[in-house]
């Protein structure tokens, strides 16, 4: 299932630009058309080296004119497909045909892709002169190649992945508008994310693990509300303070551990690979989560309280099985359930389970028990 942002601005529905005929300017225009990328990302168990419809990208539709400013006609959200397209009236009684073009901008209001000095990427069509009211076809149009263009699109696309499974699938709103600059800051050299956005690093645009690794904090910021430590935590706390290098093997500071494993998590459930061994064996952990240090280890007991995959690992009677599923939405729900003390105290995997523990008492020893694998003392 893939979703769009909905637009609320003129009669619009989703694809590019279009037509060709001739009459006077006053009547009904539908635009329309299909905006592709070259997708050269890693993309997991997703397609990669083809062209894919640049979706959720803003369009606005202008008519050219020589002696004043242009004229906006239209604007609409680029559908999962890359398809495009709005309907509008237009009377402009000096002019006897409108001169169309298309203006695209690499944002919408969930999230936007912007330059390392803050200015959007965006796109501008060739004029189509002289048109008439009915069908303006622009066709297929394709981000220029081997460009910055294209490379922040890969940045948005993969943004759209972690929306798509987190806001639209499971309907969590992670709320107001995310700003994500790429080439990101060269103080995250290997990107990062603090309440204010997400910094993408120069060699990380085809990363889509990568991004949506970041977008997994901002979820857990803003499920927490903007409180909590300093989100630049893995730069200044721990064993390994400036070295907690994100290592799904390494040993980290809990806190790091529990905030990376997280992000892990999101990644790669928008990615399908929870309870999927053929895209990650996200269980094949030595479950040592009593004082988890690993995040390899949080995102696999996350992992395995979404899913109802069984679990190889269980131990004695419990051996394959898996006693617990819940969906996305409730997970990101227990996030934002913990009081500010708690997340000022630098939450752990453990403080995790023991707040769905709280708030879900009646769940049997025996789930918790195989979910844990003897690591957990729940009584």
């Amino acid at each position: 299932m893939r979703g769009w942002i909905i637009s609320t601005l003129i009669v619009t529905t989703f694809v590019l630009l279009g037509g060709e005929t001739t009459a006077r300017a006053a009547g009904f225009y539908t635009v329309k058309g299909h905006l592709f990328y070259y997708d050269g990302r890693s993309q997991g168990m997703r397609p990669v080296d083809q062209y894919n419809g640049a979706a959720n990208v803003t369009f606005y539709i202008y008519d050219e004119d020589q002696n004043s400013s242009d004229d906006l006609l239209a604007t609409g959200i680029v559908d999962w497909d890359g398809r495009f397209e709005a309907t509008f009236y237009f009377d402009q009684s000096s002019e006897s045909y409108a001169d169309i073009y298309i203006h695209f901008i690499y944002h919408n209001s969930k999230w936007e892709v912007v330059a390392s000095d803050g200015g959007h990427y965006w796109l501008y069509t060739e004029t189509k002169p002289n048109r008439a009211y009915g069908i303006v076809d622009f066709g297929n149009l394709f981000v220029p190649r081997n460009t910055n263009h294209e490379k922040a699109m890969w940045v948005f696309q993969s943004m759209n992945e972690g929306w798509n499974y987190v806001e639209y699938i499971n309907a969590w709103d992670v709320g107001d508008q995310i700003t994500v600059q790429w080439p990101g800051h060269p103080e995250c050299p290997t990107s990062c994310a603090d309440w204010d956005g997400i910094q993408i690093a120069q060699n990380r645009a085809g990363d889509t693990v990568n991004v949506i690794h970041e977008y997994g904090h901002m979820v857990n910021f803003r499920a927490w509300g903007g409180t909590g430590p300093d989100p630049y935590y893995c730069l200044t706390e721990g064993p390994n303070a400036d070295n907690c290098g994100h290592n799904w093997n390494s040993w980290e500071e809990n806190y790091t551990a529990f905030m990376e494993g997280w992000a892990n998590f999101v990644a790669y459930a928008t990615l399908g690979c929870i309870g999927n061994n053929d895209c990650l064996d996200i269980e094949d952990r030595s479950y040592n989560v009593m004082d988890a240090g690993n995040e390899g280890n949080v995102t696999a007991v996350l992992g395995d309280i979404l899913d109802d995959h069984p679990d190889s690992h269980a131990q004695d009677i419990f051996k394959g099985y898996d006693g617990i599923s819940w969906n996305f939405y409730g997970m990101v729900w227990i996030l934002g359930h913990m009081s500010e003390d708690e997340i000022d105290a630098k939450p752990t995997i453990k403080h995790y389970v023991n707040e769905i523990r709280e708030v879900y008492d009646d769940i049997s020893y025996i789930a918790w028990h195989e979910l844990m694998h003897n690591s957990w003392v729940i009584y």
